[in-house]
């Protein structure tokens, strides 16, 4: 079994070039015209009186007919013989069943804009949806030389994949009669784009410590049927090899926020995680539940998956009590760490985002996601707010100047409803990704502990900065205290009169 980890979205450079070529096609004579170009072929040269006997033509209509075929370079004619050229005669062949028939051919010229991508200069296929920009997307870093003699590379492409543009962009059914490239007259430079490729990242029971990468569209996966661009996806995101200390150490500051009542059934000290266990336990729901309102967690938070059982669990806890409406007098609060490369880049959290913006009630300026991320300076804040730009500013962000408790710990929370920590752990080996493993809960007084540290922490001094916030924004509609604040003093407020199992 397969458990989706992580999804990413790649933009693969690409451009669309204007291209002038001259294809030859099959084409059928006019009846007529066939008729009498077969009874040559059948008798050889003769009379024109005989052809006019044998068809009913009149002096006019011969005419008109045998000089049409001695334009088109068919027959040679005078007024004692009507003869086959040579040229028609070479267009006889041999259909099944024996007979004997004529296949003409005509060259006509064509312009088309046609779309290579400029890894492997491949024809894009027409079910392809090329942007001009993807912000969260994660660019594949193009081969050396992928910018010399680029005219020359895509004329020499098309050449070769003529039969896959006429069939997948195209859409001509090439194993009936379709064109063939006569030549290529002329190629200049269109327009550039991207292609946004989404990939899942995953781990199967039989050994979790591999981590598999699959595309998640069926075309581009037969497009790229060799799975070339999977190297360049993994030069993309080369980092650091695992610190093993530093992730004890990270895991060790995880135990101690949180009290995750899984995690610590696969750690040891000596040996780390038994990932092959706790992912074959996970695989077959067991012991995945502390309580009802309390279940363990593997993968981002944004897969597919999770945001299912995340916006389950939500609307279970608001049916417990008896809350049908909108959520009014909070926001969601997410920390974390996007360094981590594939982080949020995909467009599955861009959909998750959109599922939780819908549960609150957006007339509210207290509402809504306010997200948590380190950050240096005004171009670092430029650079990550491609997450709020790919939400249409669905979510608001704000920087601070180090990472809560450690880089490996994330936390999405909204008071009183819902919460969700992962310890991002990084297998050796497999350093251009993670493996989030953690929890989510519905119970509150599991929430206020790491609620009071994040408060504590954001109110502490020289933590937070403006790096996001526009320059003269009021005190009083920052991210900080327009959603932050506001919504950290909820469980605070309440904490005395929680009691739940």
């Amino acid at each position: 079994m397969e458990i989706i980890i992580n999804q990413v979205s790649f933009n693969l450079p690409c451009k669309a070039y204007v291209v002038d070529y001259s294809v030859s096609q099959k084409r059928q004579l006019p009846v007529v015209k066939e008729f009498v170009v077969r009874l040559l072929y059948s008798v050889g040269p003769c009379k024109p009186k005989l052809l006019s006997d044998f068809y009913g033509f009149n002096l006019d209509e011969l005419t008109y007919v045998l000089n049409d075929l001695a334009e088109e370079r068919l027959i040679e004619w005078n007024d004692e013989s009507v003869v086959l050229t040579k040229y028609a005669q070479e267009k006889f062949e041999e259909i099944p069943g024996g007979k004997i028939v004529p296949r003409f051919f005509e060259i006509e010229d064509e312009i088309k804009s046609v779309l290579f991508d400029h890894y492997s200069f491949k024809v894009l296929y027409s079910s392809f949806k090329p942007k001009s920009r993807n912000p969260l997307g994660i660019d594949i870093p193009l081969p050396d030389g992928s910018h010399s003699n680029i005219k020359e590379r895509v004329k020499s492409s098309f050449d070769e994949q003529f039969s896959l543009y006429q069939e997948k962009v195209q859409n001509i059914d090439i194993y009936r009669d379709c064109p063939e490239l006569y030549k290529i007259n002329h190629i200049t430079t269109n327009y550039d784009a991207i292609l946004p490729i989404e990939v899942s990242y995953s781990i199967h029971t039989d050994n979790p410590r591999n981590i598999i990468l699959k595309y998640n569209n069926e075309d581009i996966d037969e497009w790229d049927a060799q799975h070339v661009l999977f190297k360049a996806m993994d030069e993309a995101l080369s980092g650091k090899e695992c610190n093993s200390d530093d992730q004890a150490k990270g895991f060790s500051d995880y135990l101690q926020l949180t009290s995750d009542p899984f995690i610590t059934r696969y750690w040891s000290s000596s040996n780390g995680m038994d990932i092959d266990t706790l992912i074959n336990n996970y695989a077959i729901d067991q012991n995945i539940w502390d309580s009802k309102s309390t279940r363990m967690l593997v993968g981002n938070i944004y897969t597919k998956q999770n945001c299912s059982i995340i916006t389950q669990m939500i609307e279970q806890k608001r049916k417990d009590i008896n809350f049908d409406n909108k959520i009014t007098e909070n926001g969601a609060i997410w920390i974390t760490e996007p360094d981590r490369k594939t982080w949020g880049r995909s467009n599955e959290f861009v959909s998750f985002v959109s599922k939780i913006n819908e549960r609150f009630d957006q007339r509210k300026k207290s509402t809504g996601i306010a997200m948590i991320m380190p950050c240096a300076s005004k171009q670092e804040a430029w650079e990550l707010d491609a997450y709020s730009f790919a939400t249409n500013k669905n979510i608001k962000i704000q920087g601070v100047n180090e990472v809560f408790v450690s880089q490996r710990i994330e936390i999405f929370f909204i008071p009183k409803v819902i919460m969700v920590v992962l310890f991002h752990y990084e297998i050796p080996g497999n350093s251009k990704l993670t493996l989030p493993i953690g929890f989510i809960t519905t119970n509150s007084e599991k929430m206020i502990k790491v609620n009071s540290e994040i408060k504590t922490w954001v109110n502490s001094k020289n933590i937070v900065n403006t790096f996001f916030e526009p320059n003269n924004r009021d005190q009083n509609n920052t991210v900080l205290d327009s959603i932050i604040r506001p919504t950290l003093e909820i469980l605070d407020e309440e904490k005395g009169g929680i009691h739940e199992s």
